[in-house]
């Protein structure tokens, strides 16, 4: 068992906190036995898992440690101390794994819906967006520079692993992304003024923007978008939550393709 917090593979873990460790590396960090079973289910390997002694006192904890046995890929016990020292959170739920970072796809394909997120630097609104849309059938979501990290740990989390059933294109020049969406139409997500939301044909192959939660969309998003689309609001409200918003856009699409 490992106690210590110096400990070599502890202190690897924590390190993959860090954005540079991740692309060096080329691998991140879940925590949460929910989270792993999730990656388990979408293929993944994790290359390293610590574990509490508590995880296999549970039926459900007792599963995935059957199934994380049946796969390569390092496992150590850990105290629960030495388990805090490698998580990102105070209370990591008994296992973290070390998995290897998603390749982004080369091209999106026929995907009929597409989200792209310029400049939202919030982490918990990039995972409930990721959530959304995994939830809402979007099947890729590109991020430009300047867009909080997809793979940092709070991220993670609050998407509850959409990340594993979504094609991510992170961190794509507006030239790649041009590209990347060409024949679909492009709408760009404004606080007013816009065609009302449940007046766009979403049925047809789309590719929504939204622009950060303090400045909106920039100038490349702005040339970019065929067509602007808004969410009729009660006076005297200036504006949603970038998430909310992303959420009602990505479930009316949904519904008018059902």
């Amino acid at each position: 068992m490992i106690t210590s917090t110096a400990n070599a593979r502890i202190r690897y873990v924590r390190s993959l906190q860090e954005a540079k460790v991740r692309r060096q590396e080329q691998c991140l960090v879940i925590e949460g036995v929910r989270l792993v079973e999730e990656a388990l289910q979408a293929g993944v390997q994790p290359r390293l898992v610590l574990y509490s002694p508590d995880l296999s006192g549970t039926p459900r904890g007792q599963a995935l440690l059957a199934r994380l046995a049946a796969l390569p890929g390092e496992r150590w016990l850990a105290s629960e101390h030495a388990l805090k020292a490698a998580a990102d959170t105070v209370t990591p739920q008994g296992i973290v794994a070390v998995i290897p970072m998603p390749a982004a796809p080369a091209e999106i394909g026929p995907l009929p819906l597409v989200l792209v997120l310029d400049g939202l630097q919030d982490p918990g609104n990039l995972g409930t967006i990721l959530r959304s849309a995994w939830a809402a059938g979007a099947g890729a979501v590109i991020t430009t520079p300047g867009t909080a990290d997809p793979y940092s740990p709070k991220v993670l989390r609050a998407g509850m692993g959409a990340h594993f059933h979504l094609a991510l294109f992170p961190d794509e020049s507006w030239a790649q992304i041009a590209r990347l969406v060409a024949g679909r139409q492009v709408l760009l997500a404004e606080a007013r003024g816009g065609t009302p939301y449940d007046q766009i044909a979403w049925a047809q192959p789309t590719a929504l923007l939204i622009g950060s939660e303090a400045h909106g969309a920039g100038p490349e998003a702005r040339a970019l978008a065929t067509a602007t689309v808004s969410i009729p609001l009660a006076e005297g409200v200036d504006s949603l939550n970038a998430a909310v918003a992303a959420s009602i856009l990505l479930f009316e699409a949904r519904r008018q393709r059902q």
